[in-house]
């Protein structure tokens, strides 16, 4: 059986490096397109911009964080934005009239709609290929498409200022900024009576929020973790809430089941976005590793948040308010840390696995 698994992982490392190596292609042929549409720069004239687009292809976190930029144009030229993004990332702005979102389809058929509604600013704020190689072939008249840096960016456009290259996406959005001569200001969530008062009945007293799912294994904290954490929260007579996607509703099923705790609730699947957002802001404390949901209570300003960091940087990620309750096992390298586009989704991170229960209960 050892074996087999070991194969099995070898074969997985092979197909990695040569996704990886496909990814690095593309990227060049992006660098190229960028080049030439470089040559002739263009200085950003606040007058034209009239029809604003922003492409964000990435995960829910990651459009959280885009949030204030999407703010800032919002504000500073006084237009609606279309908001090209995934489908199940939608609701977070659904409440916002002053946003059209628009369901991203395929490239070509994004790309067709793209071209047809001729927009004046196209922005794309990370790092997708995809979403890079929409902003370079639409027909804006100004382009952004943020690759690390400005320097290394889909953009036609004259900047003053100079950025370092950068991977903190709280950065990105804030060197965009600066870069198209606008002030920043705060995206505040919408969120309706009907979604609050939904999430009054899962309330209780003492209560402590747990995401135990995560889409990268090498994020994750062990199940044999997060049951032990659950039963000395249990001890401590926590009212436990485990969150997460409908996919992983059996997974915290058998949490449960295992920790054989009582006073626990398994919300995954029950609610969205914007609940879930709900949730957080009659919440005082949540514990989780780097996910959608981190960022979601982050924007929810929940007064405690523990996060658990293994192959990702928390600088990157994390708002210097809550920064004193990472805890990162990573800081000396002790553990590969894999950059945005080459991370292995099943390879388990040894920084993940040396996060002791003690040091979760600790810092809380």
């Amino acid at each position: 059986m050892n074996f087999f698994s070991n194969l099995k992982y070898f074969f997985y490392l092979i197909y990695h490096k040569i996704r990886w190596l496909l990814k690095r292609s593309l990227d060049f042929f992006n660098f190229f397109l960028i080049f030439l549409i470089s040559l002739k720069k263009k200085e950003v004239r606040k007058k034209d911009i009239k029809k604003i687009l922003l492409i964000q292809l990435q995960g829910i976190g990651d459009l959280i964080m885009t949030a204030d930029l999407i703010e800032s144009l919002k504000i500073e030229y006084g237009v609606k934005i279309d908001l090209i993004c995934i489908k199940k990332n939608a609701d977070f702005f659904k409440h916002d009239s002053r946003i059209n979102i628009i369901e991203y389809k395929g490239f070509f058929d994004t790309l067709k709609s793209i071209r047809k509604k001729r927009y004046d600013l196209v922005i794309s704020p990370f790092r997708a290929e995809h979403s890079g190689l929409l902003t370079i072939l639409s027909n804006s008249k100004y382009k952004l498409g943020y690759l690390y840096s400005l320097n290394l960016s889909s953009n036609n456009l004259i900047l003053d200022l100079n950025f370092q290259k950068t991977r903190n996406q709280r950065d990105m959005v804030s060197n965009i900024i600066k870069a198209l001569k606008i002030k920043k200001y705060c995206y505040k969530i919408k969120v309706s009576k009907e979604e609050e008062k939904y999430v009054l009945i899962f309330l209780k007293a003492n209560q402590i929020i747990l995401n135990c799912q995560n889409n990268w294994l090498s994020r994750s904290l062990l199940k044999e973790n997060w049951i032990k954490l659950i039963k000395e929260l249990d001890k401590k007579k926590y009212n436990i809430i485990l969150i997460g996607e409908k996919k992983y509703f059996e997974y915290n099923q058998d949490i449960i089941k295992e920790s054989k705790v009582k006073n626990i609730h398994n919300l995954s699947g029950k609610l969205n976005v914007l609940e879930t957002i709900s949730l957080f802001k009659k919440s005082k404390i949540f514990i989780t590793t780097d996910c959608g949901p981190l960022h979601m209570a982050y924007i929810a300003k929940i007064p405690t948040v523990i996060s658990l960091f293994g192959s990702t940087n928390p600088y990157y990620l994390v708002p210097n308010n809550y920064f004193k309750q990472v805890i990162w096992k990573n800081q000396n390298g002790n553990c590969p840390q894999f950059n945005f586009n080459n991370e292995p989704k099943k390879e388990i991170s040894t920084c993940m696995l040396a996060i002791s229960v003690e040091e979760v209960i600790e810092k809380l």
